[in-house]
């Protein structure tokens, strides 16, 4: 005998209902994470790809810098060890920096490296050549009679007086242009030429002695130049003026100079006068004896 139940709708608790939502929106955040999660493994795998080109790119530079340091290994062992000279010829390209000399300190255009590992002026200043040259002024053919040197002019009334002391008293200068202490002003020329190649300063020294041993002498320097086609009486450029004193006895030698003689009007090669006179009626002047001037050296800066 069978037995026929019938069951009708039953309703469902809500504590369930409720569970199964929770539940449904687990499995919802669960995809995502599980989407994310392809998508970060996606792009390590991307990464892991980019870091093996890279290891295979420093795998190569360290192929070619074993490379490279197996030739250097042979070079020097070719060359058997130690310190080697540089060859500036082939082991060197371009120029030392200057500030690789003692840093650079004193380096110009007028200065040159010295072997005492310093830089310095040459003598007669830097960059330029200098010609020196003495010009005695008179030469003695015996011990009374002086005759001028062929480079220096004596001009008629007003000139300086060559003369030479007696050789008996073991003059060594006796040589020399007497400057008499009276008016007018004597005066004497020398005449050079200017090298072709001169472009610097010209300066002089005057050499001279008196028998005075007290007072100063003041001496006027001029000069004037002539090139080709020039009149040869050309009027002097103002004279430039030097005040030396006597010595501490008489006849000494003394020494003055004048730097930068005037080249106004003047040219490389063509020919100088240097005309010397003495200032004995100015007021600087009061040596009250004769001047004499055993000559003059020239220092011409190319």
């Amino acid at each position: 005998m069978f037995h026929v139940v019938i069951v009708g709708p039953a309703e469902v608790p809500d504590a369930l209902v409720d569970q199964i939502d929770q539940n449904t929106a687990d499995i919802a955040t669960n995809a995502g994470g599980i989407s994310s999660n392809d998508t970060d493994i996606a792009t390590n795998a991307a990464n892991i790809t980019a870091n093996d080109a890279d290891i295979a790119t420093n795998a190569g530079g360290i192929a070619s810098n074993d490379a490279d340091i197996g030739v250097n290994a042979t070079a020097i062992a070719a060359l058997g060890g130690g310190v080697h000279p540089v060859a500036l010829a082939s082991d060197v390209n371009g120029d030392l920096p200057v500030g690789n000399l003692n840093g650079g300190t004193g380096a110009s255009a007028t200065t040159f490296w010295r072997g005492d590992a310093t830089w310095a002026t040459p003598s007669g200043g830097g960059g330029i050549s200098s010609e020196v040259t003495y010009y005695p002024t008179v030469s003695c053919r015996d011990s009374l009679t002086g005759l001028s040197g062929s480079w220096w002019t004596p001009l008629s009334a007003v000139s300086a007086d060559p003369f030479c002391a007696n050789t008996g008293l073991n003059f060594r200068m006796n040589g020399r242009l007497n400057y008499a202490n009276a008016a007018p002003a004597h005066i004497a020329t020398l005449v050079i030429t200017l090298p072709t190649d001169q472009t610097g300063a010209i300066d002089i020294r005057i050499f001279w002695s008196s028998s005075a041993t007290i007072g100063d002498v003041e001496w006027l320097v001029s000069t004037v130049c002539m090139g080709d086609d020039d009149p040869t009486n050309p009027a002097l450029n103002a004279a430039q003026a030097v005040v030396d004193t006597a010595g501490s006895a008489a006849e000494d030698l003394m020494i003055t100079s004048i730097s930068s003689l005037t080249q106004t009007g003047c040219a490389a090669g063509e020919i100088m006068a240097i005309e010397v006179a003495r200032d004995n009626a100015g007021d600087n002047d009061t040596l009250g004896v004769a001047a004499s001037l055993h000559g003059l050296e020239v220092t011409i800066s190319r």
